[in-house]
């Protein structure tokens, strides 16, 4: 198998480091992306991956050029881009009515912009060679919302669509393309929240506690690194009730457009999943809580 080459945005962030070391423990080179850092942030993030085949780069992830001329470098020193985690973020939280045009474009820019930025200047290369890994790092704050993120959900949401269509695109040439939503992960930017918001926070995740970085990276190992000759992934993802009930209502709403005109042949078929849909929609409301497991399957060359 030849060395893939891995790259993490936000590299040097707390998430961002578990994701590099999770990476180069499993043999990959990886180049940790990030602003230029202090000589002080460089110490620590070594002292994290000591021994490890990990170097830094220095990107603007919200500069498009600056993108371009990353992702070539990287190509032209190493021979591929492989596999591409989408992990840069920030916040600049505010409500609506008090969030200036500064907070928004920041957020967007970061969290959104760098994703299309260097996805786009990476998969020309994965498509030519026939292998690529891209795993964008959403939110669940994406699927639920969260008071005083307008800008942070709505990047993040926007994350998921983006990964979602992207899939489809690139496929057929052996590039999977798929985003993990954590919940609330223990990192220098939620150690920044306050207390009471902090306190909020924890008393509404199930198990009672916010999660660890090192956690996450499992979830996207077998996006990166699937079990070999596997044509089909099934994950399970909790989401929130309203965010299903969306998602299935949009699925009703296409069902519906394909019973009129040229299609109206299949009217029956899809007038019958129409009908299941809104039966299990109906049976989960009536279930307790305020989330829902579902499966997801995942089609991985």
């Amino acid at each position: 198998m030849p060395q893939r080459i891995a790259v993490v945005t936000g590299g040097l962030g707390g998430l961002g480091v578990a994701i590099c070391r999770a990476l180069a423990q499993a043999g990959r080179t990886v180049i940790a992306a990030d602003l230029p850092a202090s000589t002080e942030q460089l110490d620590r993030f070594r002292a994290h991956t000591a021994g490890l085949n990990i170097e830094t780069a220095a990107v603007d992830v919200a500069d498009f050029d600056a993108c371009a001329a990353f992702a070539h470098d990287i190509e032209a020193r190493h021979g591929a881009l492989d596999i591409l985690v989408n992990n840069a973020g920030i916040t600049r939280d505010a409500t609506l009515r008090k969030m200036d045009k500064a907070q928004w474009d920041a957020v967007i820019g970061v969290n959104l912009d760098s994703v299309f930025n260097l996805c786009r200047h990476a998969v020309d290369g994965m498509q030519a060679r026939g292998f690529g890994r891209i795993v964008n790092i959403s939110s669940v704050s994406g699927q639920t919302g969260n008071f005083g993120q307008v800008n942070y959900a709505a990047a993040k949401a926007g994350l998921h669509g983006f990964s979602m269509s992207l899939a489809r695109e690139v496929a057929r040439k052996g590039v999977t393309v798929n985003s993990v939503s954590p919940g609330y992960v223990e990192t220098p930017m939620t150690r920044a929240m306050p207390d009471e918001v902090r306190d909020r926070t924890v008393a509404s995740v199930p198990v009672g506690r916010i999660g660890a970085a090192g956690e996450v990276p499992e979830a996207g190992k077998l996006l990166k690194t699937p079990p070999r000759n596997t044509g089909y992934v099934e994950v399970s993802e909790t989401i929130s009730k309203a965010a299903y009930r969306a998602e299935k209502e949009a699925d009703i709403a296409i069902l519906e457009q394909q019973m009129s005109g040229e299609n109206a042949l299949n009217a029956g078929l899809s007038g019958q999943q129409i009908a299941i849909i809104r039966d299990n929609l109906r049976k989960i409301a009536a279930t307790p809580g305020d989330t829902v497991s579902v499966r997801r399957y995942l089609i991985v060359p």
